[in-house]
């Protein structure tokens, strides 16, 4: 029982954080605007005189901090010229401020569809193994690196997105009289063996909320020559391992740079 329950848990994984390099948000809200205007102000902090207002999902640029206000620009309209006068200028390069916290609580990162690639690692605790008719739960603790490349459909979503990952770790395996030739022969007094093997794994995990994941991963577990001579009937053998987890860390989530606003 306590092995089926284990099935359902993906160790936490750990990864090595990027500094984020995204510079590009959108605003969450829609404001009026006679409030748009004493929030948004001219790059210079004056107050603006045109008829213009915060609208939900524009998707902005900050250029720079200057003390405690963000400059920043709209970027580019591409289906409505009265938007893309009002909030782009002639060059496409008009510049807004507004008040650090007030831009912070206003807006929300826009991702790019592919996040990037980062390192870190999983652990998948419960292999399911099958050979020759025998079929276990093995048990394994593994440590080593995988390379993750993060992508997602929802650009407006920080926590809906897929994880691809290929990896290489050193895995502490279960020999036993069952799936080796361990309490036979020239191994009659020895039952049991935790041989190290080289672990390759290729996984995909799904997070659907924050901190909420599933994912699957198949990897193939090869012992040493030396090692293998009480011949393991899972060596280089495909397994499978299936999870629900929690996340404490996560991959740098780029915003994108080649984003525009449709209007509207």
């Amino acid at each position: 029982m306590k092995k089926i329950l284990l099935l359902f848990l993906v160790t936490p994984m750990l990864f090595l954080r990027a500094q984020e390099s995204g510079e590009n948000y959108y605003f969450k809200t829609t404001i009026g605007k006679t409030s748009s205007l004493e929030i948004i102000k001219n790059e210079d902090g004056a107050k603006l005189t045109e008829d213009l207002y915060i609208r939900k999902r524009a998707k902005v640029k900050v250029l720079r901090n200057e003390g405690d206000r963000v400059v920043f620009k709209y970027l580019n309209y591409t289906n409505n010229e009265n938007l893309k006068t009002k909030y782009n200028g002639v060059d496409g390069d008009k510049e807004f401020s507004m008040q650090k916290e007030v831009f912070k609580g206003l807006t929300s990162p826009f991702y790019k569809y592919f996040r990037g690639f980062s390192l870190g690692s999983y652990s998948v605790p419960i292999r399911l193994r099958s050979s020759n008719g025998v079929f276990e739960f093995d048990n394994n603790l593994s440590l080593g690196i995988n390379l993750i490349g993060r992508a997602s459909p929802d650009r407006f979503n920080e926590n809906f997105f897929f994880d691809v990952s290929a990896g290489l770790s050193i895995t502490q395996v279960n020999l036993n009289e069952d799936n080796s030739g361990l309490g036979k022969g020239d191994f009659i007094d020895n039952s049991t063996q935790n041989p190290s093997a080289i672990t390759f794994t290729f996984g995909l995990l799904v997070n659907l909320a924050k901190n909420v994941n599933v994912g699957g991963h198949i990897g193939w577990d090869a012992l040493s020559t030396a090692d293998n001579k009480v011949g393991w009937i899972y060596n280089k053998k495909p397994w499978f391992g299936i999870g629900l987890g929690i996340s404490v860390g996560e991959p740098a989530n780029n915003t994108s740079q080649n984003a525009e606003n449709t209007g509207g």
